[in-house]
């Protein structure tokens, strides 16, 4: 990948190294390196301002905030996931605004303020159901269960996570089934203390 970088650099195709930057970020962050992903993420950002090329600033947003978010730097993430959402709003771009939503309503989750979590969550939720992305209302809805569980709204919770793992077996998902069977183990853990 590094030679693709090297080689597209040098011919000047712009997009072409924006996407190759990213992709190399993208490895770096599902590696657990993410000082190495939030450089390339960075580099990336910088290509799309300084040569105007028709590059995803609101994912490179998004990118650099996941980054943050896995060296625990939670202000930084929430930063540059609200400068996703504005520009994914901007764009009518509806999925990202989904995602942005999401994780927005993750770090919340992990600061412990559930009810703006919730909220973001919920926000999320509504937007995957009116685009009709069936992964993201099953992760949207596991977001929410776990989120009720913590604030020991156990009946929301259950529904929530019951009709995340529904949607997870339908759609033969076995990341969002093993997480929603990780939080039904919880609820039924709890409710039978």
């Amino acid at each position: 990948m590094f030679v693709l970088k090297k080689l597209s650099e040098k011919l000047e195709f712009h997009e072409q190294t924006s996407i190759i930057i990213n992709s190399i970020g993208i490895i770096y962050w599902q590696q657990g390196n993410p000082n190495q992903a939030l450089l390339l993420y960075s580099e990336n950002l910088a290509l799309i301002k300084r040569t105007g090329i028709k590059g995803d600033l609101a994912a490179s947003y998004n990118n650099i905030g996941l980054a943050y978010r896995q060296l625990n730097q939670l202000k930084r993430a929430v930063a540059f996931y609200t400068k996703s959402l504005q520009m994914c709003i901007a764009n009518n771009d509806y999925r990202s605004q989904a995602n942005a939503y999401n994780n927005l309503g993750t770090i919340y989750q992990l600061e412990g303020n559930y009810m703006k979590a919730l909220y973001y969550h919920n926000k999320s939720l509504e937007i995957r159901m009116n685009v009709g992305d069936s992964i993201g209302i099953s992760m949207s809805l596991g977001n929410m269960g776990f989120t009720n569980l913590e604030l020991r709204n156990y009946e929301g919770a259950y529904n929530n996570l019951i009709r995340a793992y529904g949607i997870s077996k339908r759609l033969n998902d076995p990341e969002g089934v093993k997480e929603t069977s990780e939080g039904l183990s919880r609820y039924y853990e709890i409710m039978n203390h």
